[in-house]
């Protein structure tokens, strides 16, 4: 589920209302509501540890690498 953990920017997504059949992902959003950008995906998992998620919630995210046109 990771590109790549050395990667230099990702967005990190799960699953539309949880339930993978659904064709989207819906990712984190910052405070102004645009997508999180994370440098790598150890930065993204301690964000989403600290925010209340645990390790086995973890294998549920996407880690998707940004182009950097994106971030």
């Amino acid at each position: 589920k990771s590109p790549d953990s050395t990667a230099s920017a990702l967005i990190s997504g799960i699953w539309a209302s949880g339930i993978t059949l659904n064709e989207a992902l819906e990712y984190l959003l910052d405070d102004t509501g645009k997508t999180r950008i994370f440098q790598n995906q150890p930065e993204a998992e301690a964000f989403l540890l600290c925010h209340g998620f645990t390790s086995e919630d973890l294998e549920h995210f996407y880690f998707v690498e940004v182009p950097e046109n994106e971030e």
